[in-house]
């Protein structure tokens, strides 16, 4: 089962103040009315167009230089910040990000949130577009949304479904958004999207012997 990241509760880390304040920048609150916000959904293949680019493959490597783990990640802003899982880098030496048939040097890991599962590397800028980060204060049960990832190394798949809940864990102190967008090995780190196609969160866990209980953290 996958748990959905949310973009707001990432990163209380080492540079956690300045990477929190990238966020919050490029969070914004939606005052339009309904009926305008409604008509501006976007179809399943206009969704896949307007993310698909902004979402890469994440290679791990181990100390023998094999590739070890296969994940997602998802470019947050045009300096070439991406966000994935901290698991796919634990007990590996190096990443490799990919998108498709081109490899993305990456510069740097500049922030890692253990507890919270969140790694952010840095590109070259330019490289690849970002994608915008939805308000999460407003997901509602029942709300469509679109995973897209690389489950088992198929990369940028792309999965429909609904929240299907709203959750909050006192023990974790986390909270997560339950959803039917199905989510597989090597999803973690992928974007999940509203209909509008702005980032909600990023799936980082499964729960295994579920029947399509899936799980993100909201931004």
């Amino acid at each position: 089962m996958y748990y959905y990241l949310p973009i707001k509760s990432i990163l209380p880390t080492a540079k956690g103040i300045m990477i929190k304040s990238i966020f919050l920048f490029y969070c914004f609150t939606y005052l339009l009315p309904t009926t305008i916000l409604y008509s501006q959904d976007l179809s399943p293949e206009n969704i896949f167009e307007k993310v698909n680019n902004a979402v890469v493959v994440v290679l791990a490597y181990d100390y023998e230089g094999k590739l070890a783990k296969q994940g997602s990640g998802v470019v947050l802003n045009d300096k070439g910040y991406i966000v994935t899982n901290y698991h796919i880098l634990a007990e590996c030496d190096k990443i490799e990000i990919k998108h498709y048939d081109k490899v993305i040097p990456y510069v740097d890991i500049i922030g890692v949130d253990v507890e919270k599962d969140i790694l952010i590397l840095k590109i070259k800028r330019e490289i690849i577009p970002s994608l915008k980060i939805a308000d999460s204060d407003k997901l509602k049960v029942g709300q469509r949304v679109y995973a897209i990832g690389s489950p088992l190394g198929f990369e940028n798949t792309i999965s429909e479904g609904i929240i299907s809940g709203l959750r909050n864990y006192d023990e974790l102190n986390r909270n997560f958004i339950q959803i039917t967008a199905s989510l597989s090995t090597g999803s973690s780190g992928g974007a999940v999207v509203d209909s509008k196609g702005e980032l909600i969160g990023i799936s980082t866990l499964t729960v295994r012997g579920g029947q399509n209980l899936n799980f993100i953290i909201p931004n």
